[in-house]
């Protein structure tokens, strides 16, 4: 067999180098799939576990699991969607971005961001904290379809005529996730009588796009008064959702 030459060896080492870049990404790939699989069947089996009032003990320790024991086996909503995304691991530790949208009592739909601390032991994966997490990603995309636009502008609308009809609790339901647990904890105070007599919605425009969330500037007139604000959204099963109201 011919030894390969001095010349012959240098020339193969790019070939290599290639090579061995092209694998890198799929390499990759495959570790972080296995990597993230545990931590992520752990922080769904425990949302589910909570918004069903089951037993979460087996999926979490430490807080988690006192804060699960804390809420009783009493069914609190079904789950209609659970997304869990590992967005930090590390050696028998990872923490998980979840988003859990569920259908309430009412029959409307809500949703939630959270952040969660998983470890393992004795191979196996348990959920220790969880925490309410910010669920407006990073980016820049303003495209958004006419359709989006005008369920968007429908959902304003109807949130805004609830209030002027002094249907407080209805108004919940075209909130979602941090604006509406803000509005139901005001509901005592704010829910006694109308904030105001009439409003309209004159023009609502996508100022950003990201998957299932979306910034609009809305233009509306209350009791006769001008008002502008950014109105951000998120997209659930049953429609766009109102996420928060910013006052310009």
């Amino acid at each position: 067999m011919r030894k390969l030459t001095s010349f012959g060896r240098r020339t193969m080492w790019p070939l290599l180098l290639v090579v061995l870049a092209a694998m890198c990404p799929f390499a990759w790939g495959l570790w972080h799939s296995v990597a993230t699989r545990g931590p992520e069947v752990a922080t769904r089996a425990y949302v589910e576990a909570l918004c069903l009032g089951s037993d979460a003990a087996a999926v979490s320790a430490g807080e988690a699991r006192f804060r699960a024991a804390a809420l009783g086996e009493v069914s609190r909503a079904d789950p209609v969607r659970v997304e869990a995304r590992a967005v930090a691991v590390g050696e028998d530790w990872a923490e998980v971005r979840i988003y859990v949208e569920v259908k309430l009592a009412d029959g409307s739909d809500d949703a939630g961001w959270y952040r969660m601390a998983v470890v393992r032991e004795d191979g196996v994966w348990k959920v220790v904290s969880f925490a309410k997490a910010d669920p407006w990603p990073s980016g820049s995309w303003p495209f958004a379809s006419a359709r989006d636009v005008s369920a968007a502008r429908e959902a304003f609308a109807g949130y805004l005529e609830a209030l002027a009809g002094n249907r407080y609790a209805g108004a919940a339901r075209f909130l979602c996730g941090p604006a509406r647990r803000a509005h139901e904890a005001g509901a005592a105070v704010l829910g006694k009588a109308p904030l105001f007599r009439e409003a309209e919605v004159s023009s609502l425009v996508p100022v950003w796009r990201r998957g299932n969330l979306m910034a609009c500037r809305a233009e509306y007139a209350v009791d006769g008064r001008q008002a502008k604000a950014v109105v951000r959204y998120a997209k659930l099963t049953d429609g766009w959702r109102i996420l928060g109201v910013d006052q310009i």
